[in-house]
């Protein structure tokens, strides 16, 4: 192989791989954007979209609600303790 041949290869590889970059430019400009919208996603459903709540209130609400049923369940359970003492008490003293 003389020089120009050597040359014109060199010139074909070098265009192989600038079709090549540019290919993988648009694949990885097109990931990052895939991966900003599926972001965008995940966000919205954590912290809620245009005033609708998102997970993290709802959790907090689900455990609200959870101390709540806890209090009175056991507000319940003493009021009947409460009541069953004061029914043998009076059954007792009568």
């Amino acid at each position: 192989m003389d020089m120009e041949e050597q040359l014109a290869a060199i010139d074909k590889k070098q265009d192989r791989t600038c079709v090549l970059l540019e290919h993988l430019a648009e694949k990885v400009g097109e990931r990052i954007d895939m991966e900003d919208r599926r972001h965008e996603r995940v966000m919205r459903t954590l912290f809620g979209n245009n005033g609708t709540p998102g997970m993290h209130i709802e959790i907090d609400r689900l455990k609200q609600s959870h101390e709540r049923q806890k209090w009175l369940s056991r507000t319940a359970l003493s009021a009947i303790v409460i009541l069953f003492f004061g029914a043998l008490w009076s059954f007792v003293v009568a």
